[in-house]
């Protein structure tokens, strides 16, 4: 019996089908709702070029796939080659098994396409509008603020100074010298790079060691910036693509706010630059304990029904207090009258009590002057407390550990926002999911 795809979708195989729908991904597949997401991406005008493995739903079904099995973007690849219900999830209707794609980047490529073409706010409005009619007691709302954090390193000043010395003297200038057949300019780069690993070497080096690294390393920079401009100014900067350019433009800006720091004596510039391949993020202070300071995306999260919804999103850090109206209002244009409302400690400003007082919206906020709450009231507060600090704040953690947003890996913006935002939604599909099938408890 040949073992192909097409057999797959015929009716040879009632029970694989049968199999496959009474997965825990078949069950996903049915929760999503595949033609409205579709229609968020613009049809092509022209067929010029070679054919697609994926059509539109199954670019969206590959991403979900992603966030749900955890794995890299090549193992995901081979596992849509080998795995048949990949591909009947993928909606594939190509015999892969004879014929499987051989592209890595596959998941890169789409990914990428995705964060051109797709409004991610009208995405997630189609998928909380489908899940609606299955949400209980959606006149209730809890919200807080995470940070989805990217993939990088720890950022320190003598590491971002080295990186952009490297890249001038190391990188740049060489390869300019060389391709027009200029001399080198002298520089003291080969002193400073023993020094360097002799400083990286040290297991811990004092405030007055690392002071004398930043300053050497501030010098030789703005020499590399100087003698790298000279060059471009001498070819008329022919070979200068738009990559390079616009990361000799960030290495200018981290000289400038090195500088600042190092010559007023502070720790704080504004729109810090903490990584040349990522220039975009931000560092958060977030305050904790463990983890003072973040760099990634800083999300305002609303959470409806143990459904998750991403009211806003920055690189920049902001303060989630003032989003509360904001909140209050986008809930009401999606679900209708909010009656309770669920924060964290830092929500109860002013305003905010004010605001809510005239919506007659029940909150946990402590109360503020003499009297106390009474029974009813007491009751209502612990219990919108305890739904908060263990449903929407124990939900951050399912999305960071099992559905990668932990570290995103995605370098851009736009695809790092593609990444969060999949994540996020994946977790939801798996709860509405789930739901389905949860058995119903009769009454004893």
């Amino acid at each position: 019996m040949q073992n192909t795809l097409f057999s797959l979708y015929s009716k040879d195989f009632p029970k694989y089908h049968y199999f496959y729908n009474s997965s825990e991904l078949g069950r996903i597949h049915q929760v999503i709702p595949w033609q409205q997401l579709t229609k968020l991406i613009p049809a092509k005008k022209h067929m010029v070029g070679a054919p697609s493995w994926l059509d539109y739903e199954g670019m969206f079904a590959l991403m979900f796939l992603k966030h749900y099995t955890k794995i890299s973007d090549e193992k995901l690849v081979e596992r849509l080659n080998s795995d048949a219900c990949f591909q009947l999830f993928c909606s594939i209707k190509t015999d892969l098994f004879l014929q499987p794609i051989k592209d890595k980047t596959l998941v890169t490529r789409v990914r990428k396409f995705l964060s051109i073409h797709l409004d991610v706010n009208k995405l997630q409005k189609n998928m909380i509008d489908f899940w609606k009619p299955e949400m209980k007691d959606k006149n209730v709302m809890m919200v807080d603020a995470t940070c989805f954090e990217v993939d990088l390193r720890f950022p320190t000043d003598v590491k971002l100074l080295w990186e952009s010395v490297c890249w001038l003297w190391d990188e740049q200038i060489p390869s300019v010298c060389k391709a027009f057949k200029l001399s080198m300019p002298r520089s003291k780069f080969a002193d400073q790079k023993l020094k360097q690993s002799s400083y990286q070497k040290n297991r811990k080096n004092s405030f007055k060691k690392t002071k004398k690294r930043r300053k050497a390393l501030l010098h030789l920079l703005a020499k590399g910036i100087n003698a790298y401009q000279l060059l471009l100014n001498q070819t008329s900067a022919v070979n200068l693509s738009q990559k390079v350019a616009e990361r000799f433009k960030t290495i200018k800006t981290v000289y400038q706010q090195q500088a600042y720091l190092l010559g007023n004596q502070t720790t704080k510039v504004a729109d810090r630059i903490v990584s040349l391949s990522q220039p975009h993020i931000r560092p958060i202070v977030r305050g904790k304990e463990n983890k003072p300071v973040e760099f990634g995306i800083k999300v305002h999260m609303a959470q409806v029904d143990g459904i998750n919804i991403i009211e806003h999103h920055s690189f920049e850090a902001f303060n989630e207090t003032t989003r509360l109206k904001i909140s209050i209002l986008k809930h009401e244009s999606q679900f209708g009258k909010l009656s309770h409302l669920a924060a964290d400690g830092i929500y109860p400003t002013n305003k905010n009590r004010v605001h809510c007082s005239k919506k007659g919206i029940q909150t946990n906020f402590v109360r503020k002057g003499p009297g106390k709450d009474d029974k009813a009231t007491k009751q209502i507060k612990a219990l919108l407390n305890k739904e908060r600090s263990t449903r929407l704040e124990g939900s951050f953690g399912t999305e960071k550990e099992h559905y990668l947003l932990k570290k995103i890996k995605a370098k851009t913006p736009a695809t790092q926002i593609i990444w969060m935002m999949f994540g996020v939604l994946t977790a939801n599909a798996v709860n509405i999911a789930k739901r389905r099938t949860k058995p119903i408890q009769k009454a004893a």
